[in-house]
């Protein structure tokens, strides 16, 4: 139930942080002084479990003249090894080139060991079907031709990764010939620039620009997420203000009214417990801009934590389902809406009508979804019903027992 009624809100603000709060702690844990154009620190790196099958040496400072890319990854990052035959590949073409490819994990040596015992299922199969016996059988065999290393004490990780500002891995930083950080990045998008670095047309500071810039933006959004969500309206303000007055290319600045529609949700819904009269307000205020989803996240917010426990003033409650109602009236609802209106009624101690509602649900559910998640939905949505028809059989119970008897 918790789930279908965060449906909305995760749609709307999960996409662009999967953890803010998270992601704001790593980048406060540094000043963020890395970038492009940053001389890159050594590398201290504590296990080196292969070395591109021995073609390779530990080191710990960068040779001038050569190519490093240097890569954090995990075990538990799907992604991550979904670019290690790329890593591979990338790295065999480069071999004689002068270029060095370095993945670090910071887990435990024995969890890595123990992941590279597993089967490469998918290269296997693939490589069964074009005829290629020798290729790689386990990741260990897949990995053997690059660096692969783990620094369970993160140094390295802080060094370059945090000290960037970074927030999700994989994430590689390409360090050019001079020992500089040239490139910041998805390891599946470094090939056309790890070539131009190779042949010295990399234009660094055309790149730099637009990275520091998103940087810049990136900070300020997540320092203005989390001031949302801790009640700290005056650093909200302030950083929004901020991001209005960075100087960001044209890509980005055409992006800022999605990302102020994100912060101000994100505020909307803090100001639910923290200042249920400025929520209300606000909701009157902007609510011939909000579009029905926006609204029905905020509904099934509230449905949600009232299920938990917490208490929401009830002109709070009956501000969001009349907005709710409303717009739902003049667009397509589907059945999360009807779910997050249950909820609220729930909350209002009107079963009746949320069990109206939740049967409305079950039968508009999303148009988008694949059969197993419909199937997932309909699942869920009709336990929820059953748990409202309960609520509702043992309340008329209690009152029946409650009732004075006749005569």
């Amino acid at each position: 139930m918790h789930r279908i009624l965060l449906f909305s809100t995760l749609m709307l603000v999960g996409g662009l942080l999967a953890n803010p709060v998270a992601a704001q702690e790593a980048a406060e844990a540094s000043s963020e002084d890395m970038t492009i154009g940053s001389m890159a620190p050594p590398i201290d790196i504590e296990h080196w479990v292969s070395t591109g099958d021995g073609k390779f040496e530990a080191f710990n400072e960068f040779e001038p003249g050569k190519v490093y890319v240097v890569e954090f990854w995990a075990t538990w990052c799907g992604p991550c090894i979904a670019s290690m035959p790329h890593l591979a590949e990338l790295q065999q073409h480069y071999a004689d080139r002068g270029v060095t490819v370095v993945s670090v994990s910071d887990e435990p040596l024995e969890t890595v060991e123990k992941f590279l015992e597993r089967d490469v299922m998918q290269s296997r199969q693939s490589a069964e079907a074009e005829g290629e016996e020798d290729a790689p059988k386990t990741y260990g065999e897949l990995t053997s031709v690059y660096c692969l290393t783990t620094d369970p004490d993160s140094s390295v990780k802080n060094d370059y990764f945090r000290a960037a500002g970074q927030t999700g891995i994989p994430c590689a930083f390409i360090v050019g010939k001079d020992g500089v950080v040239e490139w910041i990045g998805h390891p599946m998008g470094m090939d056309e620039p790890l070539e131009q670095v190779v042949t010295d047309s990399w234009d660094r500071e055309a790149f730099g620009k637009a990275f520091r810039a998103q940087q810049q933006l990136d900070k300020a959004f997540r320092a203005a997420i989390i001031a949302a969500r801790q009640g700290d309206y005056d650093t909200y303000d302030a950083k929004v203000e901020e991001i209005k007055g960075l100087d960001l290319p044209e890509d980005m600045q055409a992006r800022l009214p999605m990302l102020f529609n994100q912060l101000e949700h994100q505020r909307l819904l803090s100001m639910l417990s923290n200042d249920p009269e400025g929520a209300i307000a606000s909701l009157e205020e902007k609510s011939s801009e909000m579009k029905l989803a926006q609204v029905a996240a905020i509904g099934a917010t509230i449905a949600q934590q009232s299920q938990r426990g917490a208490s929401f003033k009830p002109e709070l409650v009956d501000a969001v389902t009349a907005l709710i109602e409303e717009k739902a009236a003049d667009e397509e609802a589907a059945g999360t809406v009807y779910n997050a209106l249950a909820g609220l009624y729930q909350a209002r101690g009107d079963l009746d009508k949320a069990i109206e509602m939740q049967e409305k649900a079950i039968d508009n559910p999303p148009s988008n979804l694949p059969a197993a998640s419909a199937a997932r939905f309909e699942a869920m949505m009709k336990a929820y019903l059953k748990k409202l028809q309960d609520e509702k059989a043992a309340t008329q119970q209690n009152d029946a027992a409650d009732a004075p008897s006749a005569g």
